[in-house]
């Protein structure tokens, strides 16, 4: 247990990290398949849950491919106090320690994938909040994956120096009308990651921020 102390109108505030436990789910299409060729860990967005997410890769149910979804570990009503449930990686409210609990998630199942399917390729795909939390992940991994996919999203400040993720092939997906990524950011975030010497192919599609099923065929 780790204190930290502050001062704010005079009283004294502590502010006291645990560690506890915490149930997370992964769901999983032909996993119980151990000869299969390829394993895609599939991150999903903002505001999404993985039970839905998962379904965009449906297409690879008849092939020797298996696919994992993690959840993040923040649920959330999104409108109001009832509803609909969704799910986030992260916020900027105690960053350091979300990055820390991601890493120990998603490496307990990737700790697992490889002993269910030791001779399998790994594919990570990150979609919009997902890229992040995947380019983050793997940059501290200790196991070679074969490829990330990084679709409607970035690679972060904190990962553009890691060795590891410098030497992961990746292929990034971009929307020309992508609300949430201009042509003119999209540029400039490709002349970094060239700049930083990433090993980066451009797919470019016609569309807005989501995943679009016959593009994500073609990767595959």
């Amino acid at each position: 247990m780790k204190y930290n102390y502050g001062h704010k109108q005079g009283l004294q505030m502590k502010e006291i990290f645990i560690k506890t436990q915490k149930t997370a789910r992964v769901f999983s299409e032909n996993s119980e398949n151990k000869e299969v060729e390829e394993v895609v860990i599939a991150l999903h967005g903002y505001a999404q849950l993985a039970s839905f997410f998962i379904k965009n890769f449906s297409f690879l149910k008849e092939t020797n491919t298996a696919v994992y979804a993690p959840e993040g570990l923040s649920k959330f009503y999104w409108q109001g106090m009832g509803g609909r449930v969704v799910a986030s990686w992260m916020t900027k409210e105690d960053r350091a320690n979300e990055i820390i609990d991601q890493q120990f998630y998603l490496n307990s199942i990737l700790d697992q994938i490889i002993i269910a399917h030791p001779k399998a390729k790994i594919t990570v795909l990150g979609f919009s909040q997902g890229s992040a939390t995947a380019c983050r992940w793997i940059s501290k991994m200790n196991h070679n994956i074969h490829r990330l996919i990084i679709w409607a999203g970035d690679i972060p400040e904190d990962a553009l120096t890691s060795k590891q993720l410098l030497s992961t092939p990746i292929k990034i997906v971009l929307g020309d009308n992508d609300e949430f990524i201009s042509s003119e950011t999209a540029e400039k975030r490709m002349r970094t990651y060239m700049k930083s010497g990433f090993d980066i192919q451009r797919i470019n599609y016609e569309g807005g921020h989501k995943i679009y099923p016959e593009i994500l065929e073609k990767l595959f």
